[in-house]
Protein backbone atom coordinates (compact mmCIF):
# COMPACT_ATOMS: atom_id res chain seq x y z
CA UNK A 1 0.00 0.00 0.00
CA UNK A 2 1.27 3.46 -0.81
CA UNK A 3 -0.28 6.75 0.23
CA UNK A 4 0.36 9.28 -2.50
CA UNK A 5 -1.85 12.33 -2.13
CA UNK A 6 -1.89 14.19 -5.43
CA UNK A 7 -4.09 16.03 -7.89
CA UNK A 8 -4.69 15.21 -11.53
CA UNK A 9 -4.34 18.26 -13.74
CA UNK A 10 -4.58 18.75 -17.48
CA UNK A 11 -2.75 21.94 -18.37
CA UNK A 12 -2.01 23.24 -21.84
CA UNK A 13 1.33 24.88 -22.49
CA UNK A 14 -0.29 27.46 -24.72
CA UNK A 15 -3.60 28.93 -25.83
CA UNK A 16 -5.98 28.40 -28.72
CA UNK A 17 -7.05 31.52 -30.61
CA UNK A 18 -9.70 31.67 -33.33
CA UNK A 19 -8.77 33.59 -36.50
CA UNK A 20 -11.88 35.73 -36.91
CA UNK A 21 -15.48 34.83 -36.01
CA UNK A 22 -15.60 31.79 -38.30
CA UNK A 23 -11.87 31.06 -38.51
CA UNK A 24 -9.99 27.97 -37.44
CA UNK A 25 -8.47 27.59 -34.04
CA UNK A 26 -4.70 28.07 -33.96
CA UNK A 27 -2.52 26.93 -31.06
CA UNK A 28 0.02 29.44 -29.75
CA UNK A 29 2.60 27.95 -27.37
CA UNK A 30 3.51 29.92 -24.27
CA UNK A 31 7.00 30.17 -22.78
CA UNK A 32 7.93 27.87 -19.88
CA UNK A 33 6.85 29.23 -16.48
CA UNK A 34 9.46 31.02 -14.41
CA UNK A 35 10.38 29.96 -10.88
CA UNK A 36 8.33 32.94 -9.65
CA UNK A 37 5.29 31.74 -11.69
CA UNK A 38 5.51 28.26 -10.15
CA UNK A 39 5.95 29.72 -6.66
CA UNK A 40 2.86 31.89 -7.10
CA UNK A 41 0.73 28.94 -8.28
CA UNK A 42 1.95 26.87 -5.30
CA UNK A 43 1.15 29.73 -2.90
CA UNK A 44 -2.36 30.22 -4.28
CA UNK A 45 -3.01 26.46 -4.28
CA UNK A 46 -1.87 26.13 -0.65
CA UNK A 47 -4.12 29.04 0.37
CA UNK A 48 -7.11 27.50 -1.40
CA UNK A 49 -6.50 24.05 0.12
CA UNK A 50 -6.23 25.62 3.61
CA UNK A 51 -9.49 27.53 3.01
CA UNK A 52 -11.33 24.39 1.84
CA UNK A 53 -10.01 22.39 4.79
CA UNK A 54 -11.15 25.17 7.13
CA UNK A 55 -14.67 25.05 5.67
CA UNK A 56 -14.76 21.38 6.67
CA UNK A 57 -13.35 21.93 10.15
CA UNK A 58 -9.87 20.67 9.20
CA UNK A 59 -6.45 22.24 9.13
CA UNK A 60 -2.90 21.54 8.03
CA UNK A 61 -1.78 22.55 11.53
CA UNK A 62 -1.03 19.72 13.99
CA UNK A 63 -3.11 21.34 16.75
CA UNK A 64 -6.30 19.35 17.36
CA UNK A 65 -5.35 16.42 15.13
CA UNK A 66 -3.53 14.32 17.72
CA UNK A 67 -6.75 12.83 19.07
CA UNK A 68 -7.83 11.69 15.61
CA UNK A 69 -4.40 10.13 14.92
CA UNK A 70 -4.50 8.35 18.26
CA UNK A 71 -7.98 6.97 17.50
CA UNK A 72 -6.73 5.52 14.22
CA UNK A 73 -3.76 3.95 15.99
CA UNK A 74 -6.06 2.49 18.65
CA UNK A 75 -8.81 1.32 16.29
CA UNK A 76 -6.76 0.26 13.25
CA UNK A 77 -3.09 -0.13 14.26
CA UNK A 78 -2.06 -1.94 11.07
CA UNK A 79 -3.67 0.70 8.88
CA UNK A 80 -2.00 3.45 10.93
CA UNK A 81 1.42 1.83 10.40
CA UNK A 82 0.71 1.41 6.67
CA UNK A 83 -0.30 5.08 6.35
CA UNK A 84 2.81 6.25 8.21
CA UNK A 85 5.11 4.09 6.08
CA UNK A 86 3.38 5.16 2.85
CA UNK A 87 3.69 8.84 3.76
CA UNK A 88 7.42 8.30 4.27
CA UNK A 89 7.83 6.25 1.07
CA UNK A 90 8.76 3.05 2.94
CA UNK A 91 7.67 -0.44 1.84
CA UNK A 92 5.77 -2.35 4.52
CA UNK A 93 5.82 -5.88 3.13
CA UNK A 94 7.84 -8.30 1.04
CA UNK A 95 11.57 -8.35 0.40
CA UNK A 96 11.76 -4.55 0.60
CA UNK A 97 9.96 -4.14 3.95
CA UNK A 98 11.44 -1.18 5.79
CA UNK A 99 13.26 0.08 2.70
CA UNK A 100 12.34 2.98 0.39
CA UNK A 101 9.86 2.05 -2.31
CA UNK A 102 11.32 1.53 -5.75
CA UNK A 103 10.34 3.96 -8.50
CA UNK A 104 10.37 3.40 -12.23
CA UNK A 105 12.31 6.21 -13.86
CA UNK A 106 12.30 6.72 -17.61
CA UNK A 107 15.21 8.63 -19.13
CA UNK A 108 14.52 11.71 -21.24
CA UNK A 109 16.01 9.96 -24.29
CA UNK A 110 13.66 6.99 -23.84
CA UNK A 111 10.68 9.30 -23.32
CA UNK A 112 11.45 11.15 -26.57
CA UNK A 113 11.57 7.88 -28.55
CA UNK A 114 8.10 6.99 -27.29
CA UNK A 115 6.74 3.63 -26.21
CA UNK A 116 8.23 0.48 -27.64
CA UNK A 117 5.73 -1.66 -29.47
CA UNK A 118 6.19 -5.37 -29.12
CA UNK A 119 4.18 -8.39 -30.00
CA UNK A 120 3.98 -11.15 -27.45
CA UNK A 121 3.41 -14.59 -28.87
CA UNK A 122 2.54 -17.69 -26.98
CA UNK A 123 5.08 -20.46 -27.32
CA UNK A 124 3.90 -24.04 -27.46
Amino acid sequence: MRLNVHAHVLALDGVYVRDGPEGRLAFHPLPAPTRADVTEVARRTAARVERILGLHGRSLERHGQVEECDRLTADEPTLAVDYAAAAQGISVAGDRAGKPTLRLVVSDARRQRGPRTTTNRLRR
